[in-house]
């Protein structure tokens, strides 16, 4: 399978967060990282947007 950097960056960013963590996502790649967590491996994750909205546990 092939990825670009950006791709890996996002996944190994994502794989930082932790089950149960609190982060704040950017626009972007840390959007996507947190994105990656929630659905792969951190569900219970709670992420704060750039935006201003608040993710539900």
């Amino acid at each position: 399978m092939k990825y670009t950097r950006r791709e890996m960056m996002a996944v190994a960013a994502g794989r930082l967060i932790k089950d149960g963590d609190v982060v704040f996502a950017g626009t972007g790649l840390p959007l996507l990282a947190a994105t990656v967590a929630k659905k792969i491996h951190a569900p219970r994750c709670i992420v704060f947007f750039e935006t201003g909205a608040v993710d539900s546990a």
